[in-house]
């Protein structure tokens, strides 16, 4: 997947390279893998997906695995606490999308103090003569009824 990217070939080469990535080159490496997963797998992926993903990184550079751990693998994803460099940028993407969901949904709703309402004339206002005399009449036939 990164050699199809476009940065994805700088972070192939830099790797090449140095056997290394410096900080710049692995945050923009955890940034197209977790687009990719949330493409691929939606921004909710299981342990599964996220474990691979990290374990996938690891054996295209060994390097990158940390000798300390267990895995090699868990500072990008450790699936006993749910942290990690993947699973941080996931929590990342997901709070950008439910804010989105948050502000279509504002923007979606009608009215409010701020709604804009446009020039006022006559031929856009509801409440024309006819209308409110209509309005009127029902509510007093309304109220006659109680």
């Amino acid at each position: 997947m990164l050699k199809n990217k476009p940065g994805g070939e700088r972070i192939m080469n830099e790797y090449a390279r140095t056997k290394s990535l410096t900080d710049a080159r692995r945050r923009n490496m955890v940034k197209m893998l977790v687009a990719q997963m949330t493409s691929d797998h939606g921004t909710s992926p299981s342990r599964r997906v996220k474990e691979e993903y990290a374990k996938g990184i690891t054996s295209l550079f060994p390097n990158l695995a940390d000798p300390r751990s267990k895995f090699g693998f868990e500072h990008y994803y450790n699936a006993e606490d749910g942290s990690g460099y993947l699973a941080w940028r996931l929590k990342f993407v997901q709070k950008g999308a439910s804010e989105g969901q948050k502000k279509t949904l504002r923007q979606s709703l009608t009215g409010g103090p701020k709604a804009d309402r446009g020039p006022f004339t006559e031929a856009n206002c509801l409440t024309t003569e006819s209308l409110c005399c209509e309005a009127i009449a029902l509510m007093k036939q309304l109220s006659r009824r109680r």
